[in-house]
């Protein structure tokens, strides 16, 4: 017990003494282009924003710890085929045996989104262009948890001859999530222009590598090995 309550106490002590460090936090607004697509990928992007806690080091060295969210959307060659969705190569034939009526028609039109949480460190050292302009080149990497999630809008008539009516309907059909960790490396560089002492403009641009690791933590579902990530927002100095 009292090596229980001896490890809490120096855990409590680090804890504060890290953040009796902390130099800024950052808030970002955030743009995210792969550049080298996978998974016969044709196009996808995202939105999203994140926070990061800058701790100061030593002189001008910081270590960064950043968190933040992105919604992608993307466009994928056969994406119903490659889901290996075990429902649907059932459900398929049910659709084709229905289409074969003439009095039926129907657009299914599969659509996909990404919901990643990337979480990593990275290190960034300060060089001070003049009193209102900053740069900081940075290098680190993490984890991104990714949950990749296809639906298909399924919009059908049945035309009722005799009535001379049309009766359209439309639904959307689930497949079952796909999630992931892979591992990722970045690294860019940070412009910070303070319009006052204790708040400044930041914009930066970052190049991140997810590394190929076949078989583990989802690698093989991710849907892009590189991308550029462009972010402005604003710091809060400490």
């Amino acid at each position: 017990m009292n090596r229980i309550k001896l490890l809490i106490i120096s855990f409590l002590f680090s804890v504060s003494a890290i953040f009796a460090q902390i130099e800024s936090v950052s808030f970002l607004g955030s743009y995210s282009l792969p550049i080298s697509k996978r998974l016969q990928v044709n196009s996808i992007d995202a939105v999203g924003g994140g926070l990061q806690i800058k701790v100061k080091l030593i002189d001008n060295l910081s270590i960064n710890f950043n968190a933040g969210y992105n919604l992608f959307s993307l466009s994928q060659d056969s994406a119903v085929t490659k889901w290996d969705w075990r429902y649907w190569s059932r459900y398929s034939d049910f659709v084709r045996l229905t289409l074969s009526e003439p009095v039926y028609e129907a657009t299914l039109s599969p659509s996909q989104k990404m919901d990643l949480i990337p979480l990593y460190i990275t290190f960034d050292y300060k060089l001070k262009l003049s009193d209102k302009l900053e740069v900081m080149p940075t290098l680190g990497g993490g984890i991104y948890f990714y949950n990749r999630r296809l639906y298909i809008t399924e919009d059908w008539q049945k035309q009722f001859v005799e009535l001379g009516y049309t009766f359209d309907y439309s639904f959307r059909t689930f497949a079952p999530d796909k999630q992931g960790n892979p591992l990722f490396l970045t690294g860019g560089l940070n412009i910070g222009y303070y319009l006052f002492e204790t708040f400044v403009l930041s914009a930066d641009v970052q190049y991140s590598h997810v590394l190929p690791t076949d078989g583990k933590y989802g690698y093989d579902l991710f849907p892009y090995e590189n991308a550029l990530n462009f972010n402005l927002g604003f710091r809060l100095i400490y």
